[in-house]
């Protein structure tokens, strides 16, 4: 829910600028690149006010961020997007090594007051997360989050249009870790963001009477698949994810994954009437298709020293049926890979 201080500065008014959560970055921006690149922005940090009381052992975090602050152009004083909330943490004292944490988390976007809209976009995150080992060589993990608010609608001229928001996220993790030569650990992580058939209120959108069910990744920083990552935001979807990690020889760890990625709900829309539904990117969806597709990632870290590491990322995702080819002049289901060399220095 909170981890890329980034978040989405670029675009407020879509769905994560309708591209990856950890992509609109103010430096990709503003390199001209149209934040494409922003996925390999190490910037993560809130402009924020944090409380920390530790009663051990207890821990709770009271957090007040600033995440934007345009420029008033308006009679208001306030056009900022702001981020509150609180976050309780309880290490039990079992033999599982058993940890669990409860929080909310509440965001507001009032920029759009000064664009004719007359209402400000809201939500409230409520959540849990537990983690226990019930062995020393299996680690398991569950959270579950909730979504309320008010839904600002993108495309309606003033008054504007607000929907009750009313969306759901899971994640499912199960780590082992055997013991075996060179150290592996298998995993599987099982991620899932509540969705809409056609997200926006549009001519093709549901009624606005009706509630919002597309979840709103928030700030989340995670990576279920690094191409899928800078393609998708973390809304309507089943995000898949096999893992495989280990050290061959010392000082060099790999790591595999295999992602699997479906719409949550299928658009209920094909062809032109629907571009623009879920990934902001001119992509046209077949009705009723929810594969959107797999992905590959080998990445290899070598640690040369302390203060020095190498790394290596290669990936290749293949579309699914839901990427529809009919009508448009490019076809959409070719192959997309990423490779990227990397070396970190700390001083």
């Amino acid at each position: 829910i909170i981890g890329d201080g980034v978040g989405d500065t670029v675009d407020p008014n879509a769905v994560s600028g309708g591209i990856g959560t950890n992509q609109t970055t103010n430096y990709a921006e503003a390199a001209g690149f149209g934040a494409v690149n922003g996925d390999l922005a190490y910037r993560k940090a809130f402009d924020a006010i944090r409380a920390t009381f530790n009663y051990d052992p207890l821990v709770l975090d009271i957090v007040y961020a600033r995440i934007d602050h345009n420029t008033i152009t308006g009679p208001d004083t306030n056009d900022m997007i702001n981020l509150w909330g609180a976050n309780a943490g309880y290490k039990f004292s079992d033999k599982w090594n058993t940890f669990a944490e409860g929080y909310v988390w509440s965001k507001d976007d009032s920029s759009r007051r000064h664009v004719g809209l007359d209402k400000v976009d809201t939500v409230t995150t409520v959540g849990a997360r537990v983690s226990t080992n019930p062995t020393a060589k299996i680690n398991l993990q569950q959270e579950i989050a909730w979504q309320g608010g008010k839904k600002l609608n993108n495309t309606a001229a003033a008054p504007a249009l607000q929907r009750t928001r009313n969306a759901w996220a899971s994640q499912t993790i199960a780590m082992v870790t055997p013991g075996w030569k060179y150290n592996p650990t298998i995993g599987m992580i099982y991620s899932y963001f509540s969705g809409d058939a056609n997200r926006d209120a549009t001519a093709n959108a549901p009624s606005l009477d009706k509630k919002y069910h597309a979840w709103d990744p928030m700030f989340e920083n995670q990576t279920g698949g690094h191409i899928i990552n800078a393609l998708y935001p973390a809304s309507n979807f089943h995000n898949i994810n096999a893992r495989l990690t280990m050290s061959p020889i010392e000082d060099v760890v790999v790591q595999w994954d295999y992602v699997y990625l479906a719409m949550a709900k299928a658009s209920s829309q094909s062809g032109a009437a629907n571009m623009n539904d879920y990934d902001g990117a001119g992509n046209l969806f077949a009705a009723n298709k929810k594969s959107l597709g797999q992905e590959f990632d080998a990445n290899l870290l070598y640690n040369y020293t302390e203060d020095v590491q190498f790394g290596f990322l290669a990936g290749w995702f293949w579309p699914g049926s839901a990427y529809d080819k009919n009508g448009t002049t490019v076809d959409q289901r070719v192959t997309a890979t990423e490779m990227i060399a990397s070396c970190s220095v700390k001083f």
